[in-house]
């Protein structure tokens, strides 16, 4: 069964994989692939129920944001992002979902993709970090195009 539960609603939606005895002959595919067409298949699935619909500025009701914390504008700020004390965000950066700034500096119209960690660290202007990237006291920059 391969499941996702939506954390805001709490609404639950489950895929199940019947397994026969006979499948790899049925099918021609062994188990391990079975099961990555699933999970590819429920993916796909769930890119149906929400589709991603970044916003175009603001800052989500569900992200936190310490007091201290300094936000430039036209940012857009994902759900379950938390801003710690001491984060510096740029004008025009895009955070997406599940991210964590603590201490840091993001510089003008970065983008920090879902679930990255960013820590003690200065982020150029411009630059992109991708998903459940982990950064602590680091300094990151765009490459020159």
């Amino acid at each position: 069964m391969l499941a996702v539960i939506n954390v805001v609603t709490g609404t639950l939606h489950a895929n199940t994989l019947e397994s026969p005895a006979k499948a790899k002959r049925m099918t021609g595919q062994g188990k391990t692939r079975r099961m990555q067409e699933a999970f590819a298949s429920h993916l796909r699935h769930i890119g149906r129920l929400y589709p991603a619909t970044p916003r175009e500025h603001g800052i989500h009701p569900t992200a936190v944001i310490a007091p201290t914390a300094q936000i430039g504008d036209g940012a857009a700020i994902g759900p379950h992002v938390s801003i710690g004390d001491g984060a510096q965000i740029g004008s025009g950066v895009t955070i997406r979902a599940g991210v964590r700034i603590e201490n840091s500096v993001i510089g003008k119209n970065c983008k920090i993709d879902e679930g990255a960690h960013v820590v003690d660290s200065v982020i150029w202007s411009g630059t992109t970090i991708s998903s459940f990237t982990l950064g602590t006291k680091s300094t990151t920059y765009a490459e020159p195009r």
